[in-house]
């Protein structure tokens, strides 16, 4: 293939850039922010109005100092336009994350039937959408994981591990990711390198982004909690809001949830699909290297396009296995597991089975035969992943329209100025409302808290069970508990779902 000249890499650029910018102007306006990232635009703004971290609130998000880096940029700015920044980075991390899922699996086969197979189940996945639709983090943490797997296909050791560890701010399982780079940078042979001095060099430069980054991480999690008052915030709101959403724990739950956890973005097909294309290419890559051995041939030999097709999908395998293993270990520590945890490694499943489209077409014996065959197992894997996120789509759908409308009803009663002006702290039934209802009534979040009780403030009491369900505490807490009307102050303004209690004077 020719390589592109200047002019032309400048006018794919540029028409990239005009594309995704046109992308998320489109598809921002369809995001809501989710509880996470109303969370963190809250600590962000309380950070730019130079107040204290408040992770006291039952049941808040875990915070993350990349995040929360980000809200308190914004924060200095209106409370709608940090909700616009944050609905417009997810967007373009999303677009991101999607394009990089096309790279990775072209990477695997070199064909563009597998990456349109790819690229289409993804978009097509329920979960990975809903994530968009909520500007949830963890979106941004795969774009970023799915660019260091690319840099580590590509050998780029180094800038690899220097992305995981920027991973590691949204999510501190990216540090285990980052092994594998470590690991392919020690063992990369002299051939490779070209020199002794530039393997030692690769090595050393590797070793050194891996430990800086594994303590500047480190160092971020804990100054973080600490300007909250509990260095380990990262760890023990994990645990709570284990306890307070059911979260799966133990040895028994990581074994038996592993594998359906990586299914749960695409379907099984997906994961069959990916598991059959390992194991053919690990079959493969050792028939080839004994064929090699025995031929006496050199060894660059395999640096065909099928060798390096090869290496990528064990990498990749690689990644995988490192999911699935730190998954495991979060079981026998009882540490809290939850299925977004293994998005990142789905998603990788995806390009792991799209090599199923190429490795068909190998079958057949002539071009026209390749086409069918590959283009039918692409329909098939899409149609597969469809048909798993039927159900999700639906659930997303209701969710969202019972959800906007609940919330647009409780906006519009903060509006009322006895919310507004009662100098008293604000008081919700659940954390579900507490930073909403601080961005809202733009006060800072230690002014806002739960209670079954208006004390001598506000209170926000929801009337209907879609309010209950939006508003509660979690599913071990029952909506009978949400029937429960406060007795120490009168009801002074409602609408059809929610109702102001008040002990404030008008």
């Amino acid at each position: 293939m020719a390589r592109w000249g200047t002019p032309q890499r400048v006018g794919v650029i540029i028409a990239s850039v005009v594309a995704l910018s046109a992308l998320v102007a489109l598809l921002t306006p369809l995001n809501v922010p989710g509880y996470d990232t109303s969370f963190t635009l809250a600590w962000g703004r309380d950070l730019a109005h130079r107040l204290a971290l408040d992770f006291t609130h039952p049941s808040s998000p875990t915070p993350h100092p990349l995040a929360l880096l980000g809200g308190w940029i914004v924060g200095f700015a209106p409370v709608q336009v940090g909700f616009q920044v944050a609905l417009g980075v997810t967007v373009a991390a999303g677009l991101t994350a999607l394009m990089l899922v096309g790279v990775v699996t072209y990477e695997l086969t070199a064909s563009r039937i597998a990456v349109a197979a790819a690229v289409a189940t993804t978009a097509l996945s329920a979960p990975v959408s809903l994530l968009v639709l909520n500007a949830s983090t963890d979106i941004t943490y795969c774009a970023l994981g799915l660019g260091a797997v690319l840099l580590t296909v590509r050998s780029h050791h180094t800038a690899a591990i220097a992305a995981f560890m920027v991973a590691a701010l949204l999510r501190p399982e990216a540090v285990i990711f980052a092994v594998v780079p470590l690991v392919l940078a020690f063992a990369q042979t002299r051939a490779a390198a070209g020199t002794r001095t530039a393997t030692r060099s690769l090595r050393v430069s590797a070793a050194w982004a891996f430990g800086l980054g594994v303590g500047l991480a480190a160092a971020a999690w804990l100054a973080m909690g600490a300007a909250g008052g509990d260095p380990l915030i990262g760890l023990h709101s994990a645990s709570s809001n284990a306890d307070a959403n059911n979260n799966a724990q133990g040895t028994h739950a990581a074994l038996t949830g592993a594998i359906p956890g990586l299914a749960a973005a695409t379907g099984w097909i997906t994961i069959c699909a990916a598991g059959i294309t390992l194991v053919v290419t690990l079959l493969t890559r050792r028939r080839d290297q004994k064929s090699v051995r025995q031929s006496a041939r050199p060894r660059h030999a395999l640096s065909s396009d099928d060798g390096a097709q090869q290496r990528a999908t064990v990498i990749t395998g690689a990644f995988i296995g490192m999911a699935v293993l730190a998954y495991v270990a979060q079981g026998l520590t009882s540490t809290p597991l939850v299925a977004r945890y293994l998005l990142l490694p789905s998603l990788l499943c995806i390009a792991l089975a799209a090599r199923c489209v190429s490795l068909a077409g190998r079958i057949a014996r002539t071009k026209r035969a390749s086409t069918i065959l590959s283009t039918t197992v692409a329909v098939i894997l899409v149609a597969s992943a469809t048909l798993a996120s039927l159900t999700g789509w639906r659930d997303v759908a209701t969710a969202r329209a019972v959800r906007t409308e609940a919330f647009a009803a409780a906006s519009s009663l903060l509006d009322n100025g006895l919310a507004q002006e009662c100098e008293a702290p604000f008081v919700v039934r659940s954390p579900a409302l507490v930073a909403l209802s601080a961005l809202k009534l733009d006060r800072p979040l230690r002014d806002i808290t739960v209670a079954n009780q208006a004390g001598q403030g506000v209170l926000l009491q929801p009337l209907t069970l879609d309010a209950a369900q939006l508003a509660g505490y979690g599913p071990m807490t029952p909506l009978a508990e949400q029937a429960t009307f406060p007795t120490d102050a009168p009801p002074r303004q409602s609408n059809a779902q929610w109702a102001l209690y008040s002990a404030c004077q008008p």
